[in-house]
C-alpha cells in the first residue's frame, strides 16, 4: 500500500498513467476519499485517463488516511498532506482538480505554494453562505460521531473545536476574498447548483481571481460533454508550453563525479551526471515499479536527450576516465530527497574508485535553475 507521513499522520494515496502530473482532490466534503470521484459529473480519472499522471489521495481521517485533528489551522495541515504526497513523489509542479471540498483544499494549496500549482480546475467547489450553515454543521458533526466510533483518542470535544475552526469561516471557506483576489494562478471554475455547492460561491471566486475563467451552464446533461472537452482544453492550454525537458513536472538531481588525478591537489574535470525519476509502470492490481536511472547529463538536465548508461546498483568505474555510473533500481519508486542516502554510498567508493568531488543540486521550481548550494567533499 502506497503511504506518505505526513507529520504523525499517515496519508494512502495512489497514481495511474503517464504525463504532467494532476493532483486531484476527490469530493465528499470531511470525507473526500479516492472512491468517491465516482460521485463527480467530472471524473478527471476517467474522462482524461491517459493524458496525465494521475495521483489522488484519501484525505486526512477519511478513507484508508488516518491522523491528528490540527484544531490550530485544518486546512493548512490538510494542504500540508498533499505537499507532502507530491514532495514523496519528486513532483514539484502540477496540475490541480478538486470538486467540492476540493476547491476550499486548492485555495490552500494557492494561497501556500502557489508556485507549484501550474493550473487548477474548481468543480462544483462549497461554500458558506447564510442558508447552509446549518447543512455543514449537521455535516460536520455526522463525520465526528463516525470517526469517534473508530478512534478511542477522540472525543467530541476534539471533535467540535476542530470543525468549528475549520467551517467557521463564510465563502470560500480556506481563504479570505482578499486572498483570492491575489492569487495569479490560472483557474476554471465551475459552479455548483445545489445547497452545499452554491452557485454564487463559485461565480463569486472566479470574479475574484484575476487569472480565473468561469463555465456555466455546465452540469446538465445537455452540456455536460461540451463542458468536459472544455475542461481538457482548459489544462492541455496549460501544460502544452511547458519545456519539454520538464514536462514531467518531477524534479531532477544533478551530481557531478570527479576522478581524483594521482598528484596531490589536481583534479580532472568532473563529469555531470542526472538522476531523473521515472514516470511509473503502472498495472491494476500490481500497483507500480519504476526506477531512477543515473544518466550522462548532456543536455543540462533535459530529460529526453539523456540516455541510460546500464543497470547497476553500484558504482561502476570506467577503464580510461575513472568517472564513476550508475543505475539505481527500486521496487517502489523513492523520490529524488529520498535518494540521497544512496548517493551517499558513492562517497564509500571515493577511495577504491579515486572520486573526488561530489556535488548534487537540485533542479529548482523555476524550471532547472539550480539553486542549492553544491555540497564538496574534501579531496
Amino acid at each position: 500500500m502506497p503511504y506518505v507521513d505526513s507529520g504523525e499522520a499517515k496519508i494512502w494515496y495512489t497514481e495511474q498513467g503517464t504525463g504532467f502530473p494532476m493532483l486531484t482532490l476527490a469530493p465528499g466534503g470531511m470525507r473526500s476519499s479516492v472512491p468517491l470521484w465516482e460521485m463527480a459529473a467530472i471524473n478527471p480519472l476517467t474522462a482524461y485517463a491517459g493524458q496525465y499522471g494521475m495521483i489522488a489521495m484519501d484525505q486526512r481521517n477519511a478513507g484508508q488516511s488516518t491522523g491528528p485533528l490540527e484544531t490550530g489551522d485544518p486546512w493548512g495541515a490538510y494542504a500540508a498532506d498533499q505537499l507532502a504526497v507530491m514532495d514523496h513523489l519528486g513532483i514539484d509542479r502540477f496540475l490541480v482538480f478538486g470538486c467540492c471540498i476540493g476547491g476550499p483544499f486548492i485555495l490552500k494549496l494557492c494561497e501556500l505554494a502557489p508556485e507549484r500549482v501550474v493550473a487548477a480546475v474548481l468543480e462544483q467547489p462549497v461554500g458558506i453562505i447564510a442558508s447552509n450553515r446549518e447543512l455543514f454543521d449537521s455535516l460536520w458533526k455526522q463525520w465526528g460521531e463516525q470517526l469517534m466510533s473508530k478512534r478511542d483518542d477522540l472525543g467530541s470535544d476534539d471533535i467540535e473545536a476542530f470543525a468549528t475552526t475549520m467551517w467557521a469561516p463564510d465563502f470560500a471557506v480556506s481563504v479570505t476574498r482578499d486572498r483570492v483576489r491575489s492569487f495569479r494562478t490560472p483557474m476554471l471554475v465551475l459552479p455548483g447548483v445545489d445547497e452545499p455547492h452554491p452557485t454564487e460561491t463559485g461565480r463569486e471566486i472566479a470574479a475574484l481571481a484575476p487569472a480565473a475563467e468561469l463555465l456555466e451552464p455546465w452540469k446538465d446533461p445537455e452540456h455536460l460533454p461540451a463542458a468536459t472537452e472544455a475542461v481538457g482544453r482548459f489544462l492541455r492550454d496549460h501544460t502544452d508550453g511547458l519545456r519539454a525537458g520538464h514536462a514531467s513536472g518531477r524534479r531532477a538531481i544533478r551530481v557531478s563525479i570527479g576522478r581524483r588525478a594521482i598528484s596531490p591537489g589536481n583534479r580532472e574535470p568532473a563529469q555531470s551526471y542526472a538522476i531523473a525519476p521515472p514516470e511509473p509502470r503502472w498495472s491494476e492490481g500490481a500497483g507500480q515499479s519504476g526506477e531512477h536511472r543515473v544518466v550522462p547529463d548532456v543536455q543540462g538536465g533535459e530529460f529526453e536527450s539523456l540516455g541510460e548508461c546500464g543497470r547497476s546498483d553500484q558504482v561502476v568505474p570506467e577503464a580510461d576516465s575513472g568517472v564513476g555510473s550508475a543505475v539505481l533500481l527500486h521496487e517502489r519508486r523513492r523520490s529524488p530527497r529520498d535518494l540521497l542516502g544512496d548517493l551517499e554510498a558513492l562517497h564509500a567508493a571515493e577511495q577504491s574508485h579515486h572520486l573526488a568531488a561530489f556535488q548534487w543540486a537540485h533542479a529548482s521550481r523555476d524550471l532547472g535553475q539550480a539553486h542549492d548550494a553544491d555540497r564538496q567533499r574534501p579531496g
